[in-house]
């Protein structure tokens, strides 16, 4: 079988879980990385050892050894970058939030259906052992008719100062983390269409840093009457925290994505 033939674009913290996770994946190969910091980018490279370096995407984007781009960026330079790697025919996986606004998202959607390229987003919790053997659970029937799911993600904050600046992200932490509870919750449901949302936002802890949201609460309604609790926090102290917890009319989940036995 041929390998899958990568190139990262970005080479700060999300770009290391991307290169880190392909060491484990052996149908694919990093063949290239990118950022406009070159020193930055040669010392990622000689990490996970990339052959290939560049500080301009283009190049990046003109080789014919790269099959696929994995984008680790800001969120307002999503859509650019995926419309180029589109265009060169290049398949994409960008990171979450697919955009920091709704038109970018629409016009990232449009690019790859156009140019017939494949287009996923960095989920991970769905693909999480823990959290699959919690599906399997549910698809047994082990907990029966399953009526309300709840999901946190929370720390103290992100590691890089763009996403504190609510122009480039498009919000805070419901931006940064809500996309993954959310999907959980309607991948434990079987994908059901949203029937009504409320969101809760506040801003506690990083009250001089941001005009985003720093600690959220979302609770959404199903088609057929599930109920979704979602929660994300830039502000709780104490170190990472994600969990999920599962109602059920004969029995209850819970599950601790970082603590415990899995």
């Amino acid at each position: 079988m041929d390998k899958v033939r990568v190139g990262i674009i970005g080479s700060a913290f999300s770009s290391n879980i991307h290169a880190e996770a392909f060491q484990e994946v052996p149908e694919a190969e990093v063949v290239a990385a990118c950022s406009p910091n070159k020193s930055h980018v040669e010392e990622f490279a000689r990490k996970w050892k990339i052959p290939g370096t560049f500080t301009d995407v283009r190049k990046l984007l003109d080789r014919k050894d790269v099959d696929a781009v994995v984008i680790g960026i800001p969120n307002d330079l999503h859509r650019a970058t995926v419309e180029a790697a589109a265009k060169a025919g290049k398949h994409v996986i960008v990171e979450k939030p697919i955009a920091h606004t709704l038109e970018d998202a629409d016009a990232i959607v449009a690019a790859c259906k156009k140019h017939k390229v494949k287009l996923m987003y960095a989920e991970t919790i769905c693909f999480t052992p823990k959290y699959v053997r919690a599906k399997k659970l549910v698809e047994q029937g082990a907990i029966g008719k399953v009526y309300m799911v709840k999901q946190g993600e929370k720390h103290s904050g992100p590691h890089s100062d763009w996403f504190y600046d609510a122009r480039r992200s498009g919000g805070g932490a419901l931006m940064d983390m809500g996309c993954h509870g959310i999907e959980w919750a309607r991948w434990m449901y079987g994908k059901p269409r949203p029937k009504s949302v409320v969101a809760h936002c506040q801003r506690v802890l990083h009250t001089g840093r941001t005009m985003a949201e720093d600690n959220s609460v979302v609770i959404l309604e199903f088609d057929g009457g599930g109920i979704a609790v979602i929660e994300n926090s830039w502000a709780k102290h104490g170190g990472m925290d994600d969990r999920v917890e599962l109602y059920g009319t004969s029995g209850v989940i819970y599950c601790d994505l970082l603590h415990g036995s899995s």
